[in-house]
């Protein structure tokens, strides 16, 4: 989705750190999600999980990163950071209060599934 935006037009470096993959959001006001029956969000809450991992495994585990996004954005004069170890762990660790939020914003059972996911 950063091709289609047009991110190298005012971005000169991209951190090379996979933490996430392509997601395609479903938007919808919380009244009409509570709404919804049980068994529909349970399939709405599954297929976005699935869907999330396949990109995943598509994206970072089949080196799509390294051998189409990376070489696209370096012919177009961005500069790519790599992170060492301790930069990757001081990363990770300031994450942990926004994903401890996150969990109990959606739930500890759909947050401990979907933070699967990332493992």
């Amino acid at each position: 989705t950063a091709r289609g935006r047009g991110v190298e037009d005012y971005c000169k470096y991209m951190l090379v750190y996979p933490l996430t993959s392509q997601s395609t959001p479903i938007y919808m006001l919380a009244d009409s999600w509570e709404k919804l029956p049980g068994n529909v969000k349970e399939v709405l809450n599954n297929a976005a999980m699935e869907w999330e991992s396949y990109m995943v495994n598509t994206v970072i585990k089949d080196n799509n990163l390294q051998k189409h996004i990376i070489p696209f954005y370096e012919k177009v004069g961005m500069r790519m950071v790599y992170p060492d170890k301790e930069q990757k762990a001081a990363f990770d660790q300031s994450l942990v209060p926004l994903t401890k939020w996150w969990v109990k914003q959606v739930g500890v059972d759909v947050g401990k599934k979907a933070m699967g996911y990332l493992n």
